[in-house]
């Protein structure tokens, strides 16, 4: 009999928080487990022991019978390449996932609600990812799956048909129309999200791969499902290592807590965009944008 359990690919770099966010994982036992690895920046003192350590940690967890395939990069890519080329290494292998980093903490609940949606959907081509957060935090216990358009990728999962899309180059801003942006978003979201996508096409060697995904699942009318509950934490703002976050950043997620799944699951009747959620969504994005400019302009 063939398992249910999902694939997971767990992308490291040199954090040992890695070793909380694996914990999850390692209570869930997936078959397949792939564990993709940035390597270290030559010119920082350290970070090769560092990576290697955490590579190694991980490994020794692993007591459960598993198949591991390892992608541990000697030289440094980058965020964005590293886990562009994490992700599309994993599909190789795999017609769908779960994708976590090495800051996320996940319910398990998440896994097995993955189990059901990533095969539920898998022909779908309208559906694109799956997102384990739900930053309204009006529920706690809750059967219900949701439509949106918003990308959260604090746990999240895909399938290969979806990660096909993936425009990591934006080759396809020129050509998208540009007002969709205000159509799907609104207003005030639309022009960050505009802003944000002209910056990724403008500066193609920087830049964050979360964005690029964003504005390929924007680009091909893409759906992704939530559930009402929410079912990850970041456990890596405010520390040394954050990407998006440095140290001393004050968690805007401090009060959003785990919820907790109620089964069975209760599926959306259309492929269409929840209308409370989009508020939802909407309210926590612009919220998110202000806080990110009250910052810069602090420093």
């Amino acid at each position: 009999m063939t398992s249910k359990k999902v694939p997971i690919l767990f992308c490291v770099f040199k954090r040992m928080e890695a070793v909380k966010a694996f914990e999850s994982i390692k209570n869930y036992k997936p078959d397949r487990l792939y564990i993709a690895a940035d390597g270290p920046r030559n010119y920082v003192s350290g970070e090769k022991d560092d990576c290697g350590k955490v590579r190694q940690t991980i490994l020794n967890l692993i007591d459960w019978p598993c198949e591991v395939k390892t992608l541990f990069r000697e030289e440094n890519l980058g965020c964005t390449k590293a886990i562009y080329e994490g992700i599309s290494w994993f599909f190789e292998n795999e017609e769908y996932g779960v994708i976590v980093e090495d800051d996320v903490l996940l319910s398990l609940d998440f896994y097995r609600v993955s189990e059901d949606v990533l095969e539920h959907y898998k022909d779908i081509e309208e559906v694109m990812m799956i997102g384990a957060q739900n930053r309204s935090g009006k529920y706690l216990k809750s059967s219900q799956l949701l439509f949106g358009t918003y990308t959260y990728i604090w746990g999240w999962g895909t399938w290969r048909r979806a990660w096909k899309k993936m425009d990591i180059n934006m080759q396809n801003w020129p050509v998208c129309n540009k007002w969709k942006l205000f159509k799907t978003y609104g207003f005030g979201p639309g022009i960050f999200k505009w802003r944000s996508y002209y910056s990724a096409y403008k500066n193609i060697q920087s830049g964050s791969w979360d964005t690029r995904w964003a504005f390929s699942v924007f680009y091909n009318n893409g759906l992704t499902i939530m559930p009402q509950v929410n079912l990850a934490t970041n456990i890596g703002i405010g520390i040394e290592g954050g990407t998006n976050y440095k140290v001393g950043d004050l968690d805007p997620y401090t009060n959003l807590k785990m919820g907790e799944i109620e089964w069975p699951l209760e599926y959306p009747a259309e492929l269409k965009e929840n209308k409370i959620q989009k508020k939802e969504n909407k309210k926590d994005y612009m919220r998110q944008r202000w806080l990110g400019l009250k910052k810069k302009i602090k420093r």
